[in-house]
């Protein structure tokens, strides 16, 4: 090998060295960049992906909100809503939860309520979580009972149907000669159907109406007392029908009526409007909002006003206006619910 091939082999063996060198620093760079670039990806999903999800639980916590809005607006009689959040409630990627506090009002006087809480999820469904059952007490020799919120332990009102004979009404009106210096609100029930505007005329001074009690029972068939065949085994085991009159002899619950607030100056057309913005804006409510506007119009395209008839209505007062009520013509049944003193 002379010289000039020594020399030549060297500079191969160089020129095969940088190019390695090279290749693995170019791979380093790009490895490196593929590396940030997916972290920046992974770094811009996250971030979209979280705000994203913040977006999406703020757009379905007021979505349940404005529905509870919606459909409170015809039921809870007396009731008012004030949200809180969040509720106290094990949230989850899928599942949120709030908080509404609700409260009445007796003659100027705020009334703590329930915390209704409800847990919501990703998908605008919603339930509530704490709902429980009326606490139901037997008051002296009346077949009724006296029902009483679980949460608060103030009565809750109760109203009787028109169109039904009770074996018994209740009349609570006696009970108001027993508090003095205090304000109560009253479910009434009529006799009849009246218009608002009857109904403030009606009122003594010093009875406040707060609520009114509308007429939405599309399916009175069923409450009606009607016949039906029950099943009874004999000693054999064969199985025979028996008739059997059912009816109903119960009040109906506050947490079960619909109606509208009576102040403010809202009337009938207040509630047909009401129910139409429920039915074209209430995503979880849209089958009751559709049978009461059905119910209400009939055979028309569509209710009037005229076709809202109120059964009854919560006043307020203090104990002696209340008393003026004693022997009213158009009354049918009276109980009691939240008292407060008057300071």
């Amino acid at each position: 090998m002379n010289e000039h091939e020594e020399y030549a082999f060297d500079l191969d063996d160089l020129d095969d060295r940088a190019m390695s060198g090279l290749l693995k620093k170019a791979k380093r760079k790009n490895t490196l960049r593929t590396a940030m670039i997916s972290a920046g990806v992974t770094l811009l999903m996250v971030v979209g992906g979280f705000f994203g999800y913040v977006q999406l639980d703020s757009y379905n916590r007021d979505r349940t909100f404005f529905d509870l809005e919606t459909i409170t607006a015809i039921t809870q009689p007396n009731v008012e809503h004030l949200l809180q959040s969040p509720a106290p409630v094990n949230a989850g990627l899928l599942h949120n939860g709030l908080s509404v506090q609700t409260y009445k009002i007796i003659e100027g006087i705020p009334v703590r309520w329930e915390t209704q809480i409800y847990e919501y999820s990703l998908w605008g469904s919603f339930q509530q979580l704490n709902r429980a059952g009326s606490i139901t007490l037997e008051e002296g020799q009346s077949e009724i009972n006296a029902t009483y919120n679980p949460q608060t332990f103030q009565r809750e009102l109760e109203f009787f149907l028109p169109f039904l004979s009770y074996k018994e009404y209740a009349d609570d009106l006696p009970l108001l000669a027993h508090m003095e210096g205090q304000a109560a609100e009253l479910a009434l029930s009529f006799d009849k159907p009246y218009s608002s505007a009857e109904i403030e005329k009606m009122l003594p001074a010093g009875v406040h109406p707060q609520w009114y009690w509308v007429d939405a029972y599309y399916d009175k068939t069923a409450l009606l007392p009607h016949e039906i065949e029950v099943n009874v085994k004999r000693p054999d085991g064969s199985v025979f029908k028996v008739p059997q009159t059912v009816r109903t002899d119960s009040p109906e619950q506050a947490r079960s009526v619909y109606g509208f607030d009576a102040r403010s100056g809202q009337t009938e057309e207040s509630f047909l409007q009401a129910v139409e913005r429920g039915l074209s804006i209430n995503k979880m409510h849209h089958d009751e909002f559709a049978r009461i506007y059905n119910y209400l119009r009939g055979d028309k395209v569509k209710p009037t006003p005229a076709d809202v008839k109120i059964l009854g209505v919560v006043v307020t007062g203090t104990a002696e206006a209340l008393q003026q009520l004693q022997g009213a013509s158009y009354l049918k049944a009276s109980v009691l619910g939240v008292t407060v003193d008057v300071p």
